[in-house]
């Protein structure tokens, strides 16, 4: 049998949990069997943590089988007691480990020696499901074998019948964290003289009067955002810098799958990418988007595309839409290591 970890205790009014909650209901609808996990209290100290972590594998030793499989989504709530009793759990029933990756720190540069203890389970999974083929070379080059990485290519992003609303006019949508703390690019841009509109979601934006040719709708859940984004392209970018994406966050759009791009595709909105991003190939060769390579270029770029260009990017987009709302990727990629495995 195959088992996924669902961790429980969850804001379900951030964007942050999206996607590993997508990723376990469309396990879930695969028929996989959902063990529940409870997420140790914020401030509930050490002895918490240790408990809870103990509890929730505990709990999974009474419930896996002998040969069973389990998937866990790394690192979500992964630390260094529930790592110990991981391996208990994993050499008393044989089990074959599936991850799913979210986030390496080694490529993103978070905390890389505070952290390194965590991708040592790398090495003790059967499959790793990781974003895509250049995330797949850097494990490699990490030391993991080609043979058990298997790229998911895009993040499936489920949601309900609404679409965001396009506009005739170069409205370009800036969705997520607007801290310029977080993305000092995001307070560049604001600041440029443009042609073009910037429409604005999410929290922590500051001074938002005071940026011209901008509009801030507000704060969403996930679930009650794409029917309020309003605009003609949505934005993927972040660092430092309008010149290029650079800084810690910048330079990881090397290598992951950002879970905006697949916000804005299941929406019906076509894409602009920084041109050295992962999944700048996928935008452009299947038509859903344009590549940059600075922001002080997207004035030009847009100007580029006629209504006829545009249609025909908009109509790729929705095909693909149906795809990400469908869980198209993990069923994908997870028919394909199932096949190996078994």
């Amino acid at each position: 049998m195959i088992h996924y970890v669902d961790l429980r205790g969850k804001d379900k009014n951030t964007a942050d949990i999206k996607a590993p909650d997508d990723m376990c209901e469309i396990m879930r609808v695969r028929g996989y069997n959902k063990i529940l996990f409870a997420r140790p209290k914020t401030n509930g100290g050490r002895l918490n943590n240790i408990t809870t972590n103990l509890s929730n594998w505990f709990s999974a030793l009474k419930i896996l089988k002998r040969g069973d499989t389990l998937v866990y989504q790394y690192p979500l709530g992964l630390r260094r007691n529930s790592m110990m009793m991981f391996n208990f759990v994993r050499s008393v029933k044989k089990l074959k480990l599936i991850l799913l990756i979210h986030d390496v720190d080694s490529i993103r540069g978070y905390n890389v020696k505070a952290n390194a203890w965590k991708e040592k389970i790398f090495f003790k999974a059967d499959a790793i499901i990781c974003h895509n083929d250049r995330m797949k070379k850097w494990l490699i080059d990490f030391g993991l074998p080609s043979e058990k990485l298997f790229p998911l290519k895009i993040f499936d992003y489920l949601q309900g019948d609404s679409y965001a609303k396009t506009t005739d006019t170069n409205d370009i949508i800036l969705a997520g964290n607007l801290s310029t703390r977080k993305s000092p690019y995001i307070g560049k841009l604001l600041d440029l003289e443009r042609g073009y509109n910037i429409n604005l979601y999410g929290p922590n934006l500051e001074n938002s009067e005071s940026y011209k040719n901008s509009r801030y709708f507000g704060s969403f859940a996930p679930s009650e955002l794409t029917k309020n984004l309003e605009g003609r392209f949505g934005l993927v970018w972040d660092g430092d810098s309008v010149e290029e994406c650079s800084g810690m966050t910048g330079v990881y759009l090397k290598y992951n799958n950002p879970h905006k791009v697949s916000l804005y595709i299941s929406s019906g909105i076509p894409v602009i990418i920084w041109k050295q991003a992962a999944l700048a190939d996928y935008i452009t060769e299947n038509n859903f988007g344009i590549a940059i390579d600075s922001l002080n270029d997207l004035g030009e770029a847009l100007k580029s595309v006629d209504e006829g260009s545009y249609g025909k990017m908009r109509e790729a987009v929705l095909a693909e839409s149906k795809k990400l709302r469908s869980g198209y990727y993990l069923n994908s990629v997870l028919d394909e290591i199932e096949s190996k495995l078994n």
